[in-house]
């Protein structure tokens, strides 16, 4: 079981491993019980990720080329433990490189 103050750390740690070439940003909120943001970017694709304790990980995908309205209303999909959300984002960045190459 990952420690709670860890879990973007964890996650953020398992991504790099698995995808040496992205660039990956870490944002904690200065109360220990608020919000944690992982942004992770691969050419023109990025992958927002934030972590609340009693939340899990919140995702949302998007281009950079894409509309931004609404995008940081709400997480598009929630996983509730760090293993879930590393397969997730992992899903995407894979589906963005494939799209890459077609």
């Amino acid at each position: 079981m990952i420690a709670k103050n860890l879990a973007i750390e964890q996650l953020s740690q398992d991504l790099k491993a698995q995808f040496p070439e992205v660039e990956i940003e870490i944002r904690k909120s200065d109360d220990p019980n608020g919000f944690q943001f992982l942004n992770l970017v691969i050419g023109d694709f990025e992958v927002a990720v934030e972590w609340k304790d009693e939340l899990g990980f919140g995702i949302s995908s998007f281009h950079k080329d894409s509309s931004l309205d609404g995008l940081f209303d709400s997480p598009i999909e929630w996983c509730l433990t760090e293993q879930a959300a590393f397969f997730r984002v992992a899903s995407l960045v894979c589906d963005c490189a494939t799209q890459h190459l077609q």
